[in-house]
């Protein structure tokens, strides 16, 4: 079977979801596909980190989890999808917390602000900010 793959953009910094079937021997059984999250350089993110629950720091670093999730049902993708998107969403807010803060720190000028890499995040993680700031 010739391989077929499909990529998701997920939110804006370059993560995508990369879904395949007919690349590795285990993404045909069953008509299986496998599902993996790439970072904006196309590297892949660690299972552990955005799919396992209960992954520890130590068993992600020793790679015992894949890099890819193999033989998912076409019926548990959509839940797949959004366990990558929450991950990724989680890592920006935290991204864009930290970003601010070291802009508030230093009480960076709005031309700073401006050219910061923060405000390349959406409208939905800056109200994420401002609510926990309580503006």
């Amino acid at each position: 079977m010739k391989p077929q793959v499909i990529k998701l953009p997920i939110e804006h910094r370059g993560h995508k979801l990369v879904i395949s079937q007919g690349v590795d021997a285990g993404s045909l059984k069953d008509f299986h596909v496998q599902v993996e999250l790439l970072d904006g350089l196309d590297q892949p993110i660690n299972s552990g980190f955005w799919y396992v629950i209960g992954a520890t720091y130590d068993q992600i670093n020793d790679h015992f989890y894949d890099d890819e999730v193999t033989h998912v049902d076409a019926s548990d993708l959509e839940y797949v999808i959004e366990k990558a998107k929450s991950w990724v969403c989680d890592v920006n807010n935290t991204l864009f917390l930290q970003a601010r803060k070291y802009l508030e720190d230093r009480h960076a000028s709005a031309v700073e602000e401006a050219s910061h890499p923060c405000f390349g995040y959406t409208q939905e993680v800056r109200d994420e900010y401002n609510k926990r700031k309580g503006i």
